[in-house]
């Protein structure tokens, strides 16, 4: 590819733009901050720097310039990630062909002309059946134009012949899953005929899949895209690109169940919405969404399998810090009909009178026919609920809540049944303990020796390198005086040595200031994330009187130890063998080692 186009394209992108059209940043002195969009967290540790145009996780390790973090965020090769950084700030760049093309890009390439036909059936003669759907379930035409909805005309080959004109073959139109081929013979017919079409896109407003709705008395009333090389359902949130700027302006989102509801809500003013798509909401989904909210209500029907399949797997959203409330539906009733009937304000309420998940759950149990009595059944199911509180205070409130129902409001009755449920929960608690026991021992003894693995280093000596190789990528007069004190092949890690090497190189050629950009021009991920992430590290010790020269002579002494050590066991082995005495040159060496060690040398 042309090295100048790409540093162009670079240049032209800031990198702080470009991540917070994804991620919610924070500044923070000289750099921003955020929870890393690639890996679960509490608190910020993706730190973005302007200065440097680049990226680095001091959680997970991750780091890069912007070409990388688009790479890592979309799951795109780096050829569609150029393309799209430079369609962004208007630079042309002609479609790479044959095997360079990704797959990926030709498959929404393919997808986009589906969508484009879609449109243009809908708005056409043909559509008319659907524009009438439409105008009975309240869809204006600017919000059908805003989620560019599309009609598929009822004949059987009807798409299968227009992209066959836009020289698609229909090998590549199975494997978007648009068309069928038959099971006798080459003849291949639409998937999606006489439904109206919703274009599911990615959260870069990618066309990824589709989603229709049978207008006849298809009893398939809703069939999607199947899963394919862009499309899988579990991970993808329906008009995400549409509501991600609203969601990140509020901090909050509203999720629901389907396509119509989030279309209704959008055109209520709640533009902020998303929907799953007839399923769960999945971690997957979820971490999409905490990249820009810290609130995720769901308006989901009580009753849906949707519903029940996300209160299952409740648990692992505590994890995710994020806070997810449930919008309890008036029964029978879904978003889309109960803000046609009663209006914004009245749904905007529903919102504001939310659960939190725990809350919902506890509700719902103690309504259902096991829940309503205190039974042994309903103790064990109660004391599954109460795994899921982390809070002592959450968990008291909630067994308090519970006694009370279950004691039907006798004050002396609430008090032994709240005794009762916290003896069950004691001893649930211990047998759970000793459960884990003998796998805590375990996790605590392979993590020592991940560690050990991972640090062959003492820790003040890998400090030591570190902190040098830090202050080399971030300052120039540093970078010099450690070179005159360690040249790059005396540092031991061989991570360290190979960034090192870099500086040596941009400072003989006169080019530390574009030192950033030849290390996000790394080919190799794990180098490229460390020096990102030694860029930003923090320097305030260079500060202290000889702070260089007490790092370098750290690395050194260690390195005459070890030197030191291997001589020693060398003597012990020639000394077995008789073959040693004291003029050896091997005891010369051993002494003038020590000696270094006493500093007399």
């Amino acid at each position: 590819m042309n090295a100048e186009l790409i540093r162009e394209v670079r240049e032209r992108n800031d990198i702080v733009e470009v991540v917070s059209s994804y991620v919610s940043l924070k500044r923070a002195g000289k750099n921003y901050v955020a929870l890393c969009p690639f890996h679960q967290e509490k608190t910020p540790s993706f730190t973005v720097s302007p200065d440097k145009q680049l990226w680095h996780c001091f959680g997970c390790g991750l780091g890069g310039d912007v070409f990388s973090f688009v790479q890592r965020v979309e799951n795109i090769p780096f050829g569609e990630a150029l393309r799209k950084l430079a369609e962004r700030v208007g630079i042309k760049i002609e479609r790479l062909s044959g095997g360079e093309a990704s797959l990926r890009a030709r498959l929404i390439e393919i997808n986009k002309l589906a969508m484009n036909f879609y449109e243009l059936a809908l708005w056409s003669n043909v559509g008319k059946a659907a524009r009438d759907y439409l105008k009975r379930r309240g869809i204006s035409e600017e919000i059908a134009r805003c989620f560019n909805l599309g009609y598929a005309p009822a004949e059987w080959e009807a798409l299968t012949n227009y992209l066959k004109k836009c020289s698609v073959a229909p090998e590549e139109a199975v494997r978007v899953g648009l068309i069928i081929r038959a099971e006798t013979g080459d003849r291949y017919y639409d998937r999606f005929r006489d439904r109206l079409m919703f274009p599911i896109m990615s959260a870069s407003g990618d066309v990824i899949g589709f989603g229709g709705r049978a207008l006849g008395d298809n009893p398939a009333k809703y069939i999607n895209t199947p899963e394919t090389p862009i499309f899988q359902k579990r991970d993808v949130l329906y008009a995400l690109h549409i509501a991600r700027k609203a969601i990140q302006q509020s901090g909050a989102a509203i999720v629901v169940e389907g396509y119509m509801d989030a279309i209704a809500l959008h055109q209520f003013g709640f533009q902020n919405t998303v929907a799953t798509m007839g399923t769960a909401l999945t971690p997957q989904m979820l971490s999409q969404l905490r990249r820009y909210a810290g609130i995720v209500y769901l308006a989901f029907d009580a009753d849906s399998a949707g519903m029940s399949a996300t209160l299952r797997s409740s648990a692992l959203f505590r994890q995710m810090d994020v806070e997810v409330r449930v919008v309890a539906m008036p029964e029978g009733m879904d978003p889309d009909g109960y803000v046609r009937r009663e209006g914004a304000e009245a749904f905007k309420a529903l919102v504001e009178k939310s659960f939190k998940m725990i809350d919902y759950k506890v509700e719902r149990f103690l309504l259902s026919s096991e829940g309503s009595r205190p039974t042994s059944q309903a103790l064990r199911h109660l004391m599954a609920i109460l795994r899921e509180v982390d809070d002592p205070l959450e968990r008291e409130r909630v067994m308090q809540r519970v006694a009370r129902c279950w004691s039907e409001g006798d004050g002396e009755r609430v008090i032994r049944t709240l005794e009762a449920i916290q003896s069950a929960w004691r001893k649930h608690e211990a047998a759970s303990s000793t459960r884990a026991i003998s796998t805590s021992a375990d996790n605590a003894i392979e993590r020592a020796l991940l560690e050990r693995s991972k640090a062959p280093l003492p820790k003040g000596v890998e400090q030591a390198e570190r902190e040098l190789v830090a202050a080399m990528l971030q300052d120039e007069l540093a970078a010099r005086r450690i070179i005159e004190l360690l040249s790059p092949d005396e540092f031991i890690l061989q991570s360290h040595s190979q960034i090192a090497r870099i500086v040596v190189a941009c400072i003989e050629g006169d080019e530390f200031h574009n030192l950033p950009q030849y290390i996000s021009e790394l080919t190799d991920e794990q180098l490229r994330s460390q020096a990102c992430g030694l860029m930003m590290a923090d320097l305030s010790f260079i500060n202290a009187e000889g702070a260089i020269e007490s790092r370098v002579e750290t690395i050194k002494r260690y390195k005459i130890k070890q030197q030191s050590r291997q001589m020693r066991e060398r003597l012990l082995k020639m000394a077995e063998s008789g073959s040693i005495d004291s003029s050896s040159p091997e005891v010369a060496q051993l002494l003038k080692l020590e000696k270094q060690l006493r500093g007399k040398c």
